[in-house]
């Protein structure tokens, strides 16, 4: 199955830093920073260039902690089926938004579930508690989550 990754940041004021897609599939949304590899590139080293081709945010690829994999498949779309790799990492820097993604630092008290993916709600305690975890989502058409 195809890899991708989510790389998730914090910083010492409680903070998440989440981005607004504001085109293509997931336009609209928040979430962690991803994508997918390039040629052999390891889950961790993905991570971190997503982070910085989408944020302008500098990681290294040891500085983010691997603490879960999601199984997504899509019921009329098996192309997006995928795995993704969850990493979390700390950062107290600037960022910059991009052509695609608007980027801002989140309370932890007031992550904006009603922004985000429906599978994130499932996942998120769990990468601000430093758990490590597994998970399987099955979406519909149309992004909408059928089956945890």
């Amino acid at each position: 199955m195809p890899r991708a990754t989510i790389a998730l940041l914090f910083n010492s004021h409680n903070q998440v830093l989440l981005w607004m897609k504001k085109r293509g599939f997931w336009a609209g949304k928040r979430n962690g920073f991803g994508g997918k590899p390039h040629g052999e590139e390891t889950p961790a080293q993905t991570a971190a260039r997503e982070l910085e081709e989408e944020s302008g945010v500098l990681v290294t690829s040891e500085n983010l902690t691997h603490l879960g994999l999601l199984h997504f498949s899509f019921e009329d779309k098996s192309e997006r089926d995928q795995d993704v790799y969850v990493f979390k990492g700390e950062y107290n820097g600037d960022f910059q938004e991009t052509e695609e993604m608007l980027t801002q630092w989140r309370d932890l008290d007031k992550i904006p579930y009603d922004q985000m993916r429906e599978d994130d709600k499932f996942r998120m305690h769990h990468v601000i508690q430093n758990e490590k975890f597994e998970m399987t989502f099955r979406f519909d058409k149309d992004g909408k989550l059928i089956e945890k």
